[in-house]
């Protein structure tokens, strides 16, 4: 129902963009620890938090792992680790996700979508879909024909559904009494769908319907008209689809206007 983006370059920058942009007021510069001289505040937890994969931790754990990274990063520092070829070319590699990152971003903060567009989304994908109607039946899964015009016969004779359904049907519903819950018919085989909808709610069926599965006996205990989802459910999906179709015209524009060759 609604679009997924199928674009693979532009999955991970919409990540990149939604992780969790930088804080830019201004932040407590309390100090809470110092390192070898290095003062580690209350603005370093913070942002430190923001980035962090994990959002959980309280002020002392995100402390002390600030304190065990500035550790490592000082001790590398004093090993020219930075001077390295394979430092530079992380640190390039991560300076173009950066800005590809911010480059996404900017696209989608200065064109904001709007509630008009979602709502244009919601009415002609979702709120305009008919009602699906769904069944709630049960069944008894039997093996052979003989054995299930046997049990019409025993329902025929005043015999309870579900208590036939425990004691005699070999499928994995029969303890729950045949109990299905609500499906759509497009869920269940062509030969299962037909037969209970063309039947009415509290009846069985009189006649054993095969399928793949062996031989059923049917009995449709109700139905329901299932209306779409309200807009406010969906609205965050809707606002990501037309975030991603911004980004893919923004990605398509820039290819327009560039010269690219590949060899």
């Amino acid at each position: 129902m609604i679009h997924r983006l199928t674009c693979r370059l532009i999955g991970p920058l919409l990540l990149l963009a939604f992780a969790g942009s930088p804080t830019l007021a201004a932040e407590s510069e309390q100090v809470l620890a110092t390192v070898n001289g290095k003062a580690l505040t209350a603005g370093d937890i913070e942002r430190y938090r923001e980035r962090r994969p994990e959002s959980e931790g309280t002020p002392q754990e995100l402390l002390q792992e600030l304190i065990n990274i500035e550790l490592l990063v000082q001790d590398a520092e004093k090993s020219k680790l930075d001077e390295g070829d394979e430092f530079k070319l992380e640190m390039e590699m991560t300076r173009r996700a950066l800005l590809a990152q911010f480059a996404v971003r900017d696209q989608i903060d200065g064109n904001p979508v709007t509630e008009a567009q979602m709502r244009k989304v919601y009415d002609e994908q979702i709120g305009s879909a008919e009602a699906k109607k769904e069944y709630h039946a049960r069944h008894i899964l039997l093996e052979s024909e003989a054995d299930a015009k046997q049990v019409i016969a025993d329902l025929d004779a005043g015999g309870d559904f579900a208590t036939l359904a425990k004691e005699r049907s070999t499928g994995p519903s029969g303890p729950q009494g045949g109990d299905l819950g609500f499906f759509e018919p497009g869920q269940m085989v062509p030969e299962f769908s037909q037969a209970v909808i063309a039947m009415e709610a509290g009846s069985y069926s009189k006649t054993p319907v095969q399928t793949q599965f062996g031989w059923h006996v049917i009995k449709l205990e109700e139905t329901r008209e299932v209306a779409g989802p309200p807009f406010e459910s969906v609205r965050p999906q809707i606002e990501n689809m037309l975030q991603s179709m911004q980004v893919r015209e923004y990605l398509e524009g820039l290819r327009g206007g560039a010269t690219i060759e590949v060899k």
